[in-house]
């Protein structure tokens, strides 16, 4: 700790006060700030190729969940025929008001 000479001109008690930093120029205050934000080469490198990866993999996610989304299409789709085909062989009628279980083709004749 420093003693503050202003005091002891003026008669007042003494009082400590911290040191002084040293004056700094305008150059050394932009090569610090310029050194604490720069990225070097190799960072910029390694930044570059974590960002190639993280895109693949955003990509890669998004195609399968359209895939998914597709597959689900066609799955619900699916199970509408299967529940029409159920439907058919229980007795119901299909969009025509029909019930194809009750019509009955006419014999082939194969005699002639």
């Amino acid at each position: 700790m420093q003693f503050d000479e202003t005091d002891l001109i003026s008669n007042q008690s003494a009082r400590q006060v911290p040191p002084q930093r040293p004056v700094q120029s305008v150059a050394e205050i932009l090569q610090k700030n310029l050194k604490k934000r720069c990225v070097t080469q190799e960072d910029l490198r390694h930044l570059m190729k974590e960002s190639e990866r993280i895109a693949f993999w955003v990509s890669k996610t998004s195609f399968l969940e359209q895939q998914l989304n597709g597959n689900t299409e066609e799955l619900e789709r699916m199970r509408g025929r299967v529940n029409y085909g159920r439907a058919m062989e229980s007795g119901a009628t299909d969009h025509t008001g029909w019930n194809k279980k009750r019509i009955k083709q006419a014999p082939i004749d194969t005699d002639s």
